[in-house]
């Protein structure tokens, strides 16, 4: 039993540590995209983003190319496609581009529940007490941090439904891929969405530079600049890789449930390794939330696979 219970702890401390990095990577990001937004326009970032992961991704899933049709052909799979990077990352980034990276951090955090609140009501998804505290607690900082922008109407509420909007197409993509996609097809649906993102990036930036809206088509030196860069590699692809890891050794749901700690990490970037936000009462208290959520959850998570472990070796 002591042996199991090791094998068990050993495991699920490798896929927590697989998904705080992937936590890291994709947390930073809103602050990596905000540094690229000074100099390019949202829809040229993506449309640099998705040249580098399609290259990249046709490379990697090349054998699921042929596959790509039996989704076309199927509209939910294919809206499903269009939403999961084109739709939302548009209202993302122009939501984003309105908002401060926190702002912007904390709202995206808020994106599991998009998915997990209409699960819950049909009945597909359940949480446990940790989970629940966790969220609860997490939210809480998510509120107290956001609290002085309410107070002072410096936020931009436009930028909010942006970002929430663009929260709740991926959402509604994650759903239909949960009851539709097979597994077998799940490299070629992200080589299709990776390809309209792209498509749509470029035929959109075509367009402002026709309305004159943007002052240049094309720019190598936007293309390889390194926001760009972070957000195709390191951003795409390594994060990826990362949640791809953790999931072997946790349940996918308990892999996503640390999307809602993605803000501390925004958070503990930019107050203490850059110094770009002060030091307040409020983001202190909501540091010290999201950490304790955070917590909870890993806490959750042992504690399930250990009850897990431990019913199965009675069955037995």
């Amino acid at each position: 039993m002591n042996g199991s219970l090791q094998t068990i702890k050993r495991n699920v401390t490798k896929g927590i540590l697989f998904i705080l990095v992937n936590t890291l990577l994709w947390g930073i990001s809103p602050w990596v995209i905000r540094q690229g937004l000074k100099i390019i326009n949202p829809v040229e970032f993506l449309f640099y983003r998705f040249f580098w992961v399609t290259i990249i991704a046709f490379f990697l899933y090349k054998n699921s190319v042929e596959k790509m049709p039996l989704i076309i052909k199927n509209k939910k799979l294919f809206f499903s496609a269009l939403a999961f990077n084109f739709l939302t990352l548009l209202f993302y980034f122009y939501g984003l581009s309105m908002l401060t990276a926190v702002q912007a951090g904390v709202l995206a955090g808020t994106t599991p529940l998009f998915v997990i609140i209409p699960l819950l009501i049909l009945g597909q998804e359940s949480m446990d007490l940790y989970e629940i505290l966790g969220v609860v607690t997490i939210l809480s900082g998510y509120f107290i941090v956001l609290l002085p922008g309410l107070e002072h109407n410096s936020i931009n509420y436009f930028g909010v439904f942006l970002l929430l909007m663009g929260n709740l197409l991926f959402a509604i993509s994650v759903i239909i891929n949960k009851k539709m996609l097979k597994e077998k097809f799940r490299e070629a649906f992200e080589l299709l969405s990776y390809l309209l993102a792209l498509l749509g990036f470029g035929i959109f930036d075509i367009f402002l530079f026709i309305m004159h809206k943007t002052p240049i088509l094309f720019s190598f030196s936007h293309l390889i600049s390194w926001p760009v860069l972070y957000m195709a590699i390191a951003g795409s692809f390594i994060a990826v890789a990362l949640f791809n890891k953790a999931v072997i050794y946790l349940e996918a749901s308990e892999a996503i449930s640390f999307s809602y700690s993605q803000p501390l990490f925004l958070l503990l970037w930019e107050i203490f390794v850059l110094h770009a936000v002060a030091i307040s009462k409020y983001n202190l208290v909501g540091i010290l939330l999201l950490f304790f959520g955070t917590i909870i959850n890993i806490i959750g998570i042992y504690k399930e696979h250990y009850d897990n472990s431990k019913r199965h070796n009675k069955s037995r």
